[in-house]
């Protein structure tokens, strides 16, 4: 890969992150669901970033956080929207195996 092609790959990644400021933002994106559940020490890095980001984005970064991580006692979605995330998520991660 190039040095043009790599830069442009960064770019591309912080494009994508910068673009998440919701609590449903985080919920679509799979490298944030892969992050949460797995404990993948090696992507800590890249989301550390949102707990020194402003107030707003943190609260949503940490929301979605707890809601992925306590998904059969939360409230703040439908039962229908739980079993879409959780079938998302089992997806996500089978892919990226």
């Amino acid at each position: 890969m190039t040095s043009y092609s790599l830069l442009r790959l960064k770019n591309i990644k912080k494009q994508k992150m910068t673009n998440l400021t919701t609590v449903e933002d985080f919920l679509r994106d799979d490298d944030f669901i892969r992050y949460t559940l797995d404990c993948e020490t090696d992507r800590c890095g890249r989301w550390a970033q949102y707990l020194n980001a402003s107030a707003q984005i943190r609260a949503a970064f940490l929301r979605a956080t707890d809601i992925l991580l306590h998904l059969d006692e939360c409230s703040a979605l439908t039962p229908q929207q739980v079993q879409c995330l959780k079938q998302r998520i089992e997806y996500s991660l089978k892919l990226a195996k």
